[in-house]
């Protein structure tokens, strides 16, 4: 079942790397999600096959599982710090648990013995990931970049001036413009002259 979270929690780095982006966000957290994945997945296919169930059980509980679970939630907490919002958390989980449920089913079958061997239940279980990879994908489109932390609140004004300063800063906000002196009034018509 480590394996169904761990592919969970890789549709969820997925999403939340997308949501950072399409918030205008820095690259490298998709790309560290993805390499602590990778090591995730690396320690579970080291475990897969071993028979010492003692060393299994701590690789999995201290470091597969972990990995995944903290990494997910990193990713979370920064695409809502990109402007992602509740709605899309809500579905970014929805993604997590559908991918964990559906690719634990054919592994739920392999242990009862459906399908007899590993890897088909290993392939089913990839190939379940499909709908949690394009719920990730679609659900992108909710992140709205202008909520992004940094544009949330105006800049703060520059320092005062330095007494020395060669120069003077203009204050900010800058004041507003001197009103404009009343327009010249039209002249008056000339009198009208009587018809001749």
């Amino acid at each position: 079942m480590a394996l169904a979270l761990t592919l969970g929690c890789a549709v969820t780095v997925l999403a939340g790397h997308l949501a950072i982006r399409r918030g205008e966000g820095p690259r490298w957290w998709g790309f560290a999600g993805g390499l602590s994945m990778l090591i995730a997945a690396i320690v579970l296919a080291a475990v897969w096959g071993r028979d010492d169930d003692g060393l299994t059980f701590m690789a999995l509980t201290a470091v597969t599982l972990p990995l995944g679970v903290l990494t997910a939630a990193a990713l979370l907490v920064r695409a809502r710090y990109q402007g992602g919002s509740s709605s899309w958390i809500g579905w970014a989980l929805t993604g997590l648990l559908l991918t964990a449920l559906l690719s634990g089913l054919p592994l739920a079958g392999w242990l009862v013995g459906n399908p007899p061997q590993t890897r088909a239940a290993v392939a089913l279980a990839l190939l379940v990931t499909v709908p949690g990879v394009l719920l990730a994908i679609r659900i992108a489109r909710l992140v709205d970049p202008a909520r992004a932390f940094e544009r949330r609140y105006r800049p703060r004004p520059p320092y005062p001036p330095y007494p020395n300063a060669p120069y003077a800063y203009p204050p900010y906000p800058h004041p507003p413009h001197p009103p404009r002196p009343p327009a010249v009034p039209d002249p008056p018509y000339p009198s009208r002259l009587p018809p001749r």
